[in-house]
């Protein structure tokens, strides 16, 4: 109660369950951006709760942040983000820290769903050019590439032992040194 309270004092639009399936029934449901979570139900354990929610994919991105007056053993706390929370607060908590804790998770939510957003804009454009796309992290090393360069190029050797010369043998001999020299360059720099 006192918590919904605060939330609802903060301008928060709040949806109360009163055991855990019920949680499971709203989320689906309601699509919230963030879930309150006791790990303490009647039902079932909010271990469990969060676990379901993160494991399905209509729901896997809200977040979920743990609550607990029972269980405030550091193996609770890991076990708990281990499992899929987003955070784990201790009780009792403040109105001020509760507050703070919901407006970080709800700022993290709104960037990964800008980041979601972003990416699938730029699926549907890798996808409607038809232009084979490739990409490499020249940190680790791990390539991409789209359909388009799979139709083009056939399948990326993934069990080659040096993709980079897989890659260059695809290039026009008479561009191969000038683009290799090229990229070592690009590299270095």
């Amino acid at each position: 109660y006192t918590k919904s309270r605060i939330l609802k004092q903060a301008g928060y639009n709040v949806v109360e369950a009163q055991s855990g399936g019920e949680a499971l029934r709203l989320v689906e449901e309601v699509k919230p951006q963030l879930v309150l979570l006791d790990v303490r139900l009647p039902d079932m354990h909010g271990f469990e709760v969060c676990q379901r929610i993160k494991s399905t994919a209509s729901t896997a991105q809200v977040m979920v942040l743990h609550i607990s007056a029972t269980y405030n053993d550091k193996e609770y706390r890991v076990r708990s983000l281990e499992g899929g929370a987003d955070a784990y607060i201790s009780e009792p908590i403040e109105a001020e820290e509760l507050l703070a804790n919901v407006n970080a998770l709800l700022r993290l939510w709104r960037a990964e769903a800008t980041i979601r957003e972003s990416e699938e804009r730029w699926a549907l454009a890798v996808q409607a050019t038809g232009d084979a796309i490739w990409d490499c992290d020249l940190i680790t090393g791990k390539m991409w590439w789209n359909e388009a360069y799979r139709q083009r190029f056939g399948e990326w050797p993934l069990d080659e032992q040096n993709p980079w010369a897989w890659w260059t043998e695809r290039i026009h001999p008479e561009d191969r040194v000038r683009i290799t020299n090229s990229f070592y360059a690009a590299l270095q720099g």
